[in-house]
């Protein structure tokens, strides 16, 4: 924090003792205290404090006030004021994730999906269709020869949220994903979060696209999102695509909707990471 003073009379002032605390829903940083020497008329001086954070959110506006020291050390003349101010704490620093970002472009390499794109060829398998055998080859090698099908998944990545906020398991797996997510848009992979706070509609829960401005502050804003029902996961899932990667940010949720997770997951062939078993 910042604090410039200034005396802009021709007498010199008194000392001040400034004090400023954000007001916010849950504790973002300490309160501050900054004590300043009198000051010569029209003199300026400039007070820096480091502020170390003590909790994840935003506040849009703030309380200072100003006391003057008297005679014999006493305070007089208390002037206090709210002022706006937009602060965003986004989650602690961890290191993140390292996913597999490319879509692939062959075989055993990156995620692929099914697809009409022939990716290679191989041995025949039992269970291979008679649809996918590559005669010409067949013929030239004497073996069996299937080609296998498929198309890039494409470098997009879903992240679900659900927890309660300031519990602390939920707190790290929420800074993990806040890292994993920088770090995938900074290398310009396509974010797409269902984020559904408390009284929001529809529009509110899918936090969209996430970009390098907009994914602190959202994940700054988190309270206690319920987990998504199955409509959500579909819904989130048609902005992210098939043969995407789904990051779960989830703390107390039921077995049950981890299994309807699952199955969507299948059924889109996305490549899930639960957190919960990473924190």
């Amino acid at each position: 924090l910042r604090f410039v003073v200034e005396n802009p009379f021709w007498r010199r002032s008194r000392a001040v003792v400034i004090r400023y605390e954000l007001a916010s829903n849950r504790p973002l940083l300490p309160p501050v205290t900054v004590y300043v020497d009198s000051l010569a008329g029209g003199a300026r001086v400039q007070v820096q404090v480091a502020v170390t954070p003590v909790g994840r959110g935003e506040a849009t506006s703030g309380r200072w006030s100003i006391e003057r020291i008297g005679p014999f050390g006493f305070f007089s003349a208390i002037h206090t004021r709210t002022t706006g101010k937009h602060v965003v704490v986004a989650p602690a620093q961890v290191a993140p994730l390292a996913l597999p970002w490319d879509g692939g472009s062959s075989i055993g390499v990156g995620s692929t999906r099914t697809g009409l794109d022939v990716q290679g060829a191989r041995e025949w398998r039992p269970g291979d269709g008679v649809r996918h055998v590559h005669w010409r080859s067949t013929a030239r090698t004497g073996r069996l020869t299937v080609l296998e099908r498929g198309e890039p998944s494409g470098a997009t990545l879903g992240v679900v949220v659900a927890g309660t906020s300031g519990n602390a398991r939920f707190e790290a797996m929420l800074a993990v994903a806040a890292a994993t997510v920088g770090r995938a848009v900074d290398e310009g992979i396509e974010c797409c979060a269902w984020i559904e706070q408390p009284g929001d509609g529809c529009a509110g829960k899918l936090a969209g696209r996430l970009d390098p401005e907009s994914y602190q502050p959202a994940f700054a804003r988190i309270e206690s999102p319920p987990p998504p029902d199955a409509a959500a996961l579909a819904h989130l899932v048609g902005h992210i695509g098939c043969g995407a990667t789904l990051l779960v940010v989830a703390d107390g949720v039921s077995p049950a909707w981890r299994d309807d997770l699952a199955a969507i997951a299948a059924a889109c062939e996305l490549t899930v990471v639960d957190l919960a078993g990473a924190i």
